[in-house]
């Protein structure tokens, strides 16, 4: 298991509108932990659900691999398909199409669009396989994971990643809205030949609160919104690689002047591949451009 989160140290015109300091790095990696921790339950509770498959499979196939035992023809169709997703693997996605924006303020009811760079980045892994690609850049707004099997024959990963900014409300009590609409392109695939594999992914916003100690006192929005959630047996789902232009999010909650908030956009995913007899692999990858995230208060 590991993390990172760094904030992007520079000043900008929007702070001003939040009392001008914005938390600390620290600070906003306290909200992070129990998303953290989310995923590595969620993880181990569906890596166990797909053991317990493997197993009942393992019982089913039993004959099946008696019978075939060192047939030469039965052996040759296996490292075919297997063969067929040899160059699946490690495909990162390219970087998706995505405008730029630039920082606004707006008047009337109180907002500001912010754009690149970001005060916050961080990221996330679990278990560390040593082979997860992880990056998120406070400075260009773009981030991205790659969880892949690599043929592995007893492999599970979820990894998460996110870009956020610091929000302090002005009001004694107010409602907050907050968009963004990031591009993204993913690549993906599962595939199981009497084995049992999984692929998914998730994207959205996410608001931690804190008090003026800067302690964490909760989380007050968690998206995660499915991109694809796959799993195969004795089939395969194909290669997917698909653009997507203007991924819209969007949520509202109350805030009050005696906390501090930090808004992300966040996003994850988990591979698993779990081999019983014919072979098994997944990959999953995003690569995810956000122009800007915008807040509202009213």
């Amino acid at each position: 298991m590991s993390r990172e989160s760094v904030s992007n140290g520079k000043g900008s015109r929007v702070h001003s509108l939040c009392g001008g300091k914005i938390a600390s790095r620290k600070i906003a990696l306290r909200g992070m932990r129990g998303l953290e921790k989310e995923l590595t339950t969620r993880s181990a509770r569906d890596w166990a659900r797909q053991r317990e498959v493997t197993k009942q499979l393992n019982r089913v196939y039993a004959p099946l691999r008696k019978i075939s035992g060192d047939d030469e023809y039965v052996d040759e169709l296996l490292r075919g398909f297997r063969s067929r997703y040899s160059g699946f693997r490690k495909r990162k996605p390219s970087r998706p199409t995505s405008r730029k924006d630039t920082e606004r303020i707006y008047l009337g009811s109180l907002g500001a669009r912010v754009a690149p760079p970001y005060d916050y980045s961080w990221v996330f892994r679990d278990p560390d396989p040593g082979d997860v690609g992880l990056t998120a850049n406070a400075a260009n707004g773009e981030m991205s994971f790659l969880i892949d099997s690599f043929g592995n024959d007893d492999y599970n990963s979820s990894a998460g990643i996110a870009l956020g900014i610091y929000f302090r409300p002005v009001t004694d009590v107010g409602r907050l809205a907050v968009w963004s609409d990031p591009s993204f392109a993913d690549s993906w695939y599962d595939y199981a030949c009497f084995s049992a594999s999984h692929s998914d992914a998730f994207m959205g916003l996410y608001i931690g609160s804190y008090d003026d100690n800067g302690n964490f006192t909760g989380t007050v929005v968690n998206q995660q919104h499915s991109i694809w959630d796959d799993d195969s047996h004795v089939s395969d789902s194909g290669h997917h690689e698909d653009p997507t232009p203007g991924y819209f999010l969007n949520a509202s909650c109350t805030v009050d002047r005696s906390h501090q908030y930090i808004i992300w956009v966040w996003a994850g995913g988990r591979a698993a591949a779990d081999q019983v007899f014919g072979g098994a692999s997944a990959g999953s990858a995003l690569y995810v451009v956000i122009p800007s995230i915008t807040w509202e208060l009213t």
